[in-house]
């Protein structure tokens, strides 16, 4: 039988986290499976958790760094699975017999869920609905699916995987209070080539707090940053960061056209800033 550990990686985020830890305690999954809690330097009460929620395995990372914290929690994992979710969240009494019913074939690296708003929060309509990944919202139906792309908040992966792999690029992802990412894309890439398959399950399911990021500076940072991210990942490959370079500065100003064209003036607004946002990290690496 396959088991599995929970992985909270977390930085300076104490109420938050003991709302996620207490979510799991409700619902018993922390009598179920190994619930670990990475502490990436927080200056905080973080440290606490060992007080307030004993069953916790509790370790710190004091390499400064998302992708640090994620590898330091797989390698302290005793599960087959590891189950990475977000500080912020509260989680479904069965995500876990969804997520392990996903690999139930072993031809099946990753398996990954819902992220949804907490308490059902409306999502801004000045948002456009294919960018609503920016506020970290997931949702791609509602069927059991191959997908090429899952939620970090959300996702879990054969430890054995990320072994082979190398686990996460310590070079990309989120460092203290800045918003790089990519390093889920990146490991997602690793496994699509190692030939496993990546699985959707709708019924796997975590509730995000998302209130913070339902704002234009936030989603200005995050696509900013989300260009820089891919802009390093592109550089492994010559040819590909070459030719999305030239795309990106020559076509943006023609996809914006179309945003504005079939878009509502709201979301059509945003989705310019969105586009030109990471354009600007894409290529510049800076803020104009």
């Amino acid at each position: 039988m396959v088991s599995i550990s929970i992985v909270i990686c977390t930085f300076n985020r104490c109420n938050l986290l003991f709302e996620t830890l207490e979510s799991i305690e409700k619902n018993g999954i922390n009598k179920l499976c190994q619930v670990i809690v990475i502490n990436n330097n927080s200056k905080d009460s973080t440290k606490d958790v060992k007080i307030n929620f004993p069953w916790v395995d509790y370790h710190e990372e004091y390499n400064q760094g998302l992708s640090y914290a994620r590898n330091k929690g797989y390698c302290v994992a005793r599960g087959d699975v590891i189950l990475y979710i977000d500080d912020d969240v509260d989680v479904d009494k069965n995500i876990l017999n969804y997520t392990l019913s996903g690999f139930s074939s072993e031809a099946v690296g990753a398996v990954g869920g819902k992220v949804l708003p907490f308490n059902h929060n409306s999502i801004p309509d000045w948002i456009p609905v294919n960018r609503q990944y920016l506020v970290s919202v997931f949702d791609i139906g509602d069927k059991i699916m191959e997908t090429k792309k899952l939620m970090g908040a959300n996702f879990a992966i054969r430890k054995k995987i990320l072994h082979d792999i190398g686990g996460f690029d310590v070079g990309l992802g989120r460092s203290g209070g800045n918003l790089m990412g990519g390093e889920e894309i990146d490991v997602i890439e690793k496994i699509k080539n190692k030939k496993y398959k990546i699985i959707y399950n709708p019924k796997s399911i975590v509730y995000h707090k998302i209130n913070s990021k339902l704002n234009i500076d936030y989603i200005r940072n995050y696509s900013f940053e989300l260009g820089k991210s891919e802009r390093i990942m592109d550089s492994r490959k010559f040819l590909k960061k070459i030719f999305k370079f030239y795309y990106i500065k020559y076509f943006t100003p023609f996809i914006n056209i179309k945003c504005r064209v079939f878009s509502s003036s709201k979301s059509a607004n945003t989705a310019i800033e969105i586009n030109n946002f990471y354009m600007r990290g894409y290529i510049y690496g800076e803020r104009e």
